[in-house]
């Protein structure tokens, strides 16, 4: 019995010297001699007091990144201040490997304007040689303590005069409040993390022979680093790198993209795209070229 009790006694002894090297020194017994209670007592009493030292804090350890209000490692950002109300058009250089488009410009209209909730749309006209390629209209609600969410998208002839269908992200059947739209960014998005959306699509086309078409998308989105970067010659620092992997038949078709979005609300600054592994993109913003807000 004292045998037993001497092993395990040297055994956690060991295992916890390294908790507190003030501690008092244990009790040593030799093997065959018949232990003091109060000894006995006394190591007890001090391996509970080195037990109730070690710290409860629980979080993960490493590399992973500075410590955060849930633990080390785990670390959330705000998509305020990262969209793009700095500037009225912001005109992009786009290299595509099927040599179909060379430039994107997009412009903005806000309601209400400079505020921190509301509504936007987005018109986005691709072009080639100064010639229209396509045009849409991308809707969407925001809310800088909240979320951006995708709403819904315009599709329209080349030169913009005629439209030809409009899509409507549907709310998440079984939960209307929190999925009422793609969720783009966020105010908790955490660095490693996924977030996620799927939704149902209803597409209304403007020909009157067409039938109404129904789908659905799952949108999966993950902050990958805050990082500084360099584009057209311009430096943007702590900008969020955001990986977004998309499968859906009417909002853009199955693709994988990378998307820089730079603070003091410049916004995308640069994106690279492949889609359905069959033609690839990136994207250049290029200030010199785009129209700064007027507020």
């Amino acid at each position: 019995m004292f045998k037993k009790l001497e092993v395990t006694i040297v055994a956690a002894c060991f295992g916890l010297a390294a908790v507190s090297l003030q501690a008092a020194p244990l009790k040593t017994f030799s093997n065959g001699s018949v232990a003091d209670a109060n000894d006995v007592n006394a190591n007890f009493s001090e391996l509970v007091a080195r037990i109730n030292s070690i710290s409860s804090t629980v979080g993960a350890q490493g590399p992973q990144g500075p410590s955060g209000a849930n633990g080390k490692g785990v670390v959330t950002y705000s998509w305020a201040g990262y969209g793009s109300s700095a500037w009225a058009t912001k005109v992009f250089v786009v290299t595509d490997s099927a040599g179909k488009l060379d430039k994107e410009v997009h412009s903005f209209v806000r309601s209400p304007v400079n505020t921190a909730t509301g509504t936007m749309e987005l018109t986005r006209v691709r072009s080639l040689a100064g010639s229209p390629v396509r045009q849409h209209v991308l809707k969407y609600r925001y809310d800088t303590n909240g979320k951006l969410e995708l709403t819904g998208r315009d599709s329209y002839s080349a030169d913009g005069t005629t439209l030809l269908s409009s899509t409507n992200v549907a709310a998440n059947s079984s939960n209307p409040a929190v999925v009422p739209g793609i969720n783009l960014r966020n105010s908790s998005m955490t660095l490693g993390m996924n977030w996620g959306t799927a939704a149902m699509v209803t597409v209304t086309f403007n020909d009157g022979v067409t039938p109404q078409a129904v789908s659905f998308v799952v949108d999966s989105r993950s902050l990958l680093a805050v990082e500084n970067i360099t584009v057209k010659g311009v430096g943007y620092n702590a900008c969020h790198k955001i990986l977004t992997d998309r499968s859906s038949e009417a909002m853009g078709g199955d693709f994988q993209q990378i998307s820089w979005f730079c603070p003091n609300n410049v916004g995308l600054v640069k994106s690279v795209l492949i889609k359905s592994g069959l033609s690839s993109r990136m994207m250049e913003f290029d200030p010199a070229q785009s129209t700064a807000a007027s507020n």
